[in-house]
């Protein structure tokens, strides 16, 4: 996180700014520029931890002016007893997977479904006062295999981000089938151009058969036209 210290006051003199608590910053030099106006900047470093501590300013080494001032980089703990009910996902519970971890009381708590390929799945929920999460999320379009399950608190008001806590499920659906996924989020091209677009799929449970792509025309603006290279 980076600090930014500024003080006005008489040009020409010497300025220098103090955190008290924080050895690191301790007559830090500032720069005047413009006239009048003297600045610096510090970066918070790994066990920068202080609350409410003294600023205080000098100018032409006589105490200017102090102030109150929080630094915070210790990230919200990650939380506990995190698991899924039944253990696996499967057809039984593929559209409702049902995740549950223990956290701060009221947190914000976010959980995420991950598969092997990087698609993943995740909602926010708070936790109740006795700091028991519970969650639901759709993991029909994650890949068979292994699944990463991710709890993590939302970032705190200092913008640090929650520690995650973390297991492994597996992912079995028997019904062969296939996703889809369009490569890009979005494209341009203008009047008479063409856009062009990457369609990928990928087979789950051994899918073998041949997909026929196609696009429902009426879905489509005025003269805008579609073709698949290949179709099939």
């Amino acid at each position: 996180t980076l600090i930014k210290f500024m003080l006005k006051g008489s040009s020409g003199q010497l300025a220098s700014v103090s955190v008290a608590g924080l050895n690191t910053l301790s007559n830090l030099n500032l720069q005047e520029s413009p006239a009048g106006t003297y600045q610096a900047e510090y970066t918070t470093q790994a066990g920068d931890n202080i609350d409410k501590a003294t600023v205080t300013f000098l100018l032409a080494d006589q105490s200017d002016n102090s102030l109150q001032l929080t630094i915070d980089t210790t990230p919200p703990p990650a939380p506990t007893q995190l698991q899924l009910v039944g253990n696996k996902i499967g057809v039984e519970n593929l559209k409702q997977v049902q995740i549950s971890a223990q956290t701060l009381p009221l947190a914000e708590i976010i959980f995420t479904l991950t598969d092997q390929r990087d698609h993943s799945q995740f909602t926010q929920a708070q936790a109740a006062v006795s700091g028991e999460a519970t969650a639901s999320l759709d993991a029909s379009i994650l890949l068979d295999g292994p699944i990463q399950v991710t709890a993590q608190l939302a970032p705190d008001l200092a913008g640090n981000s929650g520690l995650p806590a973390q297991i492994e499920v597996p992912k079995e659906t028997p019904t062969a089938t296939f996703l889809l996924e369009i490569a890009e989020a979005k494209n341009r091209a203008r009047v008479g151009e063409d856009a062009r677009y990457t369609v990928l799929l990928y087979s789950q449970n051994g899918f073998l058969q041949p997909v026929q792509l196609s696009v429902d025309q009426s879905t489509l603006p005025a003269g805008v036209t579609v073709s698949f290279q290949p179709s099939e």
